[in-house]
């Protein structure tokens, strides 16, 4: 008999919960890891653990076997709602800043069209009309649109299955990685400036931690999650551009 169907017989539902959860806590970790770049400035990284752990618990309780989906893809929507629900709550403007977002992006495309290349952030800041100082506020304050914007599926068994299929990543430059736009991406890439690139190769291609980066660039964990944001903005707007 199946291992996991075996335990299902002869588990009490309290032990069955009390299993998954302690045999999953990992996978709230690497979810809060893998989205804190792109979380507001001012959350707290350990309230989120905190409120993944409830996404877990429910999960647990909630799974059904029959359904014939593993219960880390199942555990990963859940802590990932759960995550996402919180970060709605501390920006309960949310609207707002998908709008500020939007004019964000309007502006670099329209100087990249004046431009005819890449526009620098002092060229941005001085378009909006701000101050180098509230132009990197403006990017802490955008940064919870990437996950607000992502969330778009629908919880269904059909979505589970599919996320099933696919890698549990959502990365915005995972997102814009299509087959006709690789070379787009490429020179996109190419026309960023070295700290953008060193940033998302340490944190796409290594896979590593705002920690970890930080340490390694020796900047603080907000600062390099202003680079990535910068370098993101320019590349979307660059290849939809």
């Amino acid at each position: 008999m199946n291992t996991q169907i075996k335990n299902y017989v002869t588990e009490t539902e309290e032990q069955r919960v009390n299993r998954l959860v302690e045999q999953n806590m990992g996978l709230v970790k690497h979810i809060i890891s893998r989205m804190e770049i792109h979380l507001p400035s001012g959350m707290d990284k350990e309230d989120l653990v905190s409120i993944g752990n409830f996404g877990l618990i429910e999960a647990a309780r909630k799974y059904d076997l029959s359904k014939n989906t593993k219960f880390q893809t199942y555990a990963y929507i859940k802590i990932r709602g759960s995550v996402l629900d919180e970060v709605r709550k501390f920006s309960f403007g949310g609207q707002s800043i998908l709008r500020k977002q939007k004019k964000l992006m309007d502006t670099y495309k329209l100087l990249q069209q004046r431009f005819s290349r890449m526009p620098s952030d002092e060229e941005v800041a001085k378009e909006l009309g701000l101050s180098m100082i509230k132009f990197d506020e403006l990017i802490k304050d955008t940064n919870g649109a990437s996950l607000l914007s992502l969330d778009q599926y629908v919880e269904s068994e059909e979505s589970i299955r599919m996320i099933d299929m696919i890698s549990h990543e959502e990365d915005h430059l995972e997102d814009i990685i299509q087959g006709e736009q690789i070379s787009s991406l490429s020179k996109s890439l190419d026309r960023l400036p070295q700290n953008e690139k060193l940033v998302l190769s340490l944190y796409y291609e290594q896979e590593l931690s705002l920690k970890e980066i930080s340490l390694i660039i020796n900047l603080s964990e907000s600062r390099i999650s202003q680079i990535h944001k910068k370098a993101i903005l320019k590349i979307k707007n660059d290849i939809e551009g």
